[in-house]
C-alpha cells in the first residue's frame, strides 16, 4: 500500500513538473518552445535508436542527434524568415545524402541502417519539429494559443478516456498492441474533448479572442482529428514498443516512462493538425 502510495505521488510531481515546463516553454515565446522541444525531439529519438538497437545495431545514435539538430535548426529559420534558411536546410538535405551514401560502405550485417535513420526522421523528429511551423501557421506569428489548444486537447482526451475506461470499459479497441485501451474509453475522452472544446468556443470568445477564428464545427473538427490521430500515434509506438519486448520507452520521467511514451500522441496529431488547419485556411478564406 505505502509502494502504491509513493508511486502515485512520484507520478503526480514528475506530471506536474513536466505540463509546467512545456506550458512554460509555450508561454515564454517561440526560441524558448524551439530549445525545449528540441532538447525533447534529441531525447526521444535517442530513445528510439536505443530501442530499435535493443534488436540489432542498425541505427546510429550520432548520424540521428545531427539529423534531428539540423532539422529543428532549418525549422526555426524557415518560420523566422532567416536569410540562413536555405543553407541549413540544404546543409540537411546533403547530411540525408551522407547517410545514404555511408551505407555503401557498411559492412553486410549493417546495411539497412538508412530505413532506421529516415524513420526516426520522419516519424520522430519531424512531427515536433512540425508543431513550430503550425504555431505560425495563422498569420506568421508565434501563436502560444494553438500550441497550447493542442496540448490541451491531448492532456484532457487522455485524463477523461483513462477515467471513462476504468468505469465503462468493456471493449478493447486493440487487446493484441493496448490492452487497456478501450472503446467506451475512446469515447468518453472524445465527447468530454469536443464538448469542453465547443463550450469554451461558443462562451469564452469575449475572454479568449483565439476561439473568434473559426465557427465552433471546426472546432469539434479540430478536435477529432486530433484525437484520432493522436490514438494512431499512441497505438502505433505501443506496436514498436511490443516488436523489441519492452513496457516504456524510457525511464527519463518517473513514473511516466519515456519521452517517447509521453509525445506518442503528438507523433501523428501534429502533422494532422497542420494539414487541418492548412486545408480549413484555405477554404474559409
Amino acid at each position: 500500500m505505502m509502494q502504491k502510495l509513493k508511486d502515485i505521488v512520484i507520478r503526480a510531481l514528475t506530471g506536474a513538473i513536466f505540463v509546467s515546463c512545456i506550458v512554460g516553454s509555450v508561454l515564454l515565446g517561440a526560441y524558448t518552445f524551439f530549445a525545449v522541444f528540441t532538447l525533447i525531439a534529441l531525447g526521444a529519438i535517442c530513445e528510439y535508436c536505443r530501442l530499435v538497437n535493443k534488436k540489432e545495431t542498425c541505427v546510429s545514435f550520432g548520424f540521428s542527434l545531427v539529423g534531428a539538430l539540423l532539422l529543428n535548426g532549418s525549422m526555426l529559420t524557415i518560420v523566422e524568415q532567416m536569410e540562413i534558411a536555405p543553407v541549413l536546410v540544404a546543409a540537411y538535405v546533403l547530411f540525408i545524402l551522407v547517410v545514404f551514401a555511408r551505407e555503401l560502405f557498411l559492412p553486410e550485417n549493417k546495411v539497412g541502417q538508412i530505413r532506421h535513420f529516415l524513420l526516426g526522421q520522419i516519424a520522430v523528429v519531424f512531427p515536433l519539429a512540425l508543431l513550430l511551423k503550425t504555431a505560425y501557421i495563422f498569420n506568421g506569428t508565434f501563436s502560444k494559443e494553438l500550441l497550447l489548444f493542442l496540448l490541451a486537447i491531448i492532456w484532457i482526451n487522455d485524463t477523461f478516456a483513462y477515467l471513462t475506461g476504468i468505469f465503462l470499459g468493456r471493449h478493447r479497441m486493440a487487446e493484441r498492441i493496448s490492452p487497456k485501451k478501450s472503446w467506451e474509453g475512446f469515447a468518453g475522452g472524445l465527447i468530454f474533448s469536443i464538448g469542453l472544446c465547443v463550450a469554451a468556443s461558443v462562451y469564452l470568445k469575449a475572454y479568449l479572442p483565439f476561439f473568434e477564428t473559426y465557427p465552433w464545427y471546426v472546432w469539434a473538427l479540430m478536435v477529432l482529428v486530433v484525437i484520432v490521430f493522436g490514438t494512431m500515434g499512441d497505438f502505433l509506438e505501443s506496436l514498436f514498443k511490443r516488436k523489441v519486448g519492452v513496457k516504456d520507452s524510457g525511464r527519463i520521467l518517473p513514473g511516466h516512462g519515456g519521452l517517447l511514451d509521453r509525445f506518442d500522441s503528438l507523433l501523428m496529431a501534429s502533422p494532422a493538425l497542420f494539414v487541418f488547419v492548412e486545408f480549413v485556411n484555405y477554404f474559409l478564406k
